[in-house]
C-alpha cells in the first residue's frame, strides 16, 4: 500500500476526524534498515506497524474490538 492509498484508508476509518499519518526510515548504521508506519485519528492512540496495512489494522481494531477475530483454540 502507498502512502496515498494510506491516507484514503485513513480517512475511511476515522470518518472525518482529524487524523495523522507518519513514515519513518531509520538506518542504524550497521546495515540494518527500520520502517515505521504511524496512524492515529481522534479518539485513538497511535498505532505503528512495518507496513500501512498493519498499521491501520491494529488502528481498527482498536476503534472497533468487535472486528478483531477471535483467536483459534490450538493457538491459546
Amino acid at each position: 500500500m502507498r502512502f496515498l492509498e494510506a491516507r484514503e484508508a485513513l480517512k475511511k476509518l476515522s470518518e472525518g476526524r482529524y487524523r495523522c499519518l507518519r513514515y519513518g526510515v531509520t538506518d542504524n548504521g550497521f546495515g540494518g534498515t527500520e520502517v515505521e508506519c504511524t496512524v492515529y485519528t481522534d479518539g485513538s492512540n497511535h498505532h505503528v506497524g512495518a507496513t500501512w496495512e498493519e498499521a491501520l489494522q491494529k488502528l481498527e481494531y482498536a476503534m472497533y474490538p468487535e472486528r478483531e477475530p477471535s483467536p483459534d483454540v490450538e493457538d491459546i
